[in-house]
């Protein structure tokens, strides 16, 4: 990041190529019921883009990790947005919700990348029997 501030909630930043926004979970049971969602607000350039990744354990005690990861455009130039993404999108593209252990916000892409500030914030994980704040 070329220059990062946070406030209660969030965070705001001007990425480089190499940037990320890595949150660590404990191990989570996330595959059922499959309406859970992850919500956050976001803010960047319209014609920004970045990629988001879930990573799971084949269990909870196995030491590796794999990513799966789906594609985040259609930012509103320089306005927040609440986004909520159904996590049955990584389930569909074979991440095992049974041992969620992290989120990464990685690959941001724009024409103006380095000059124009993103800000992430409120990321929750919402299930209809459970909630978790990260």
């Amino acid at each position: 990041m070329s220059s990062l501030r946070s406030s209660i909630g969030s965070i705001s930043f001007v990425p480089t190529r190499k940037s990320y926004f890595y949150e660590e979970l404990p191990c989570l049971d996330l595959a059922t019921p499959r309406s859970g969602l992850l919500s956050f607000l976001k803010k960047g350039p319209n014609d920004g883009s970045v990629n988001i990744e879930i990573h799971t354990k084949k269990n909870c005690t196995a030491s590796a990790h794999k990513t799966t990861s789906i594609q985040d455009s259609g930012f509103l130039d320089d306005r927040f947005q609440m986004i909520r993404f159904p996590l049955e999108l990584f389930m569909l593209q074979g991440a095992n919700m049974n041992a969620v252990v992290g989120l990464n916000w990685t690959g941001w892409e724009s024409e103006r990348l380095e000059s124009a500030e993103w800000s992430i914030g409120d990321i929750e994980l919402l299930c209809p029997s459970h909630s978790s704040d990260t």
